[in-house]
């Protein structure tokens, strides 16, 4: 039962601080910061990403919960 409710927990803290932890990783891997248009498209693939990541870890938590009850 803890092992469910880790997953679940660390699922929605992904999804919830996806967008500030996208802007942290956009300024460490994309320096330069001249081009907008093509900043604005990489930070938004990371809050995607970041946000897919979460949501897998929290549907591994609700299978697994599922599944050993």
């Amino acid at each position: 039962m803890k092992k469910q409710a880790v997953y679940l927990i660390v699922g929605l803290i992904i999804i919830l601080v996806s967008t500030p932890l996208a802007f942290k990783l956009v300024n460490i891997f994309y320096q330069d910061i001249g081009a907008m248009d093509e900043y604005l498209t990489v930070l938004n693939g990371f809050i995607y990403s970041l946000m897919l990541i979460g949501f897998l870890i929290f549907t591994i938590g609700i299978v697994s919960f599922i599944k050993n009850k």
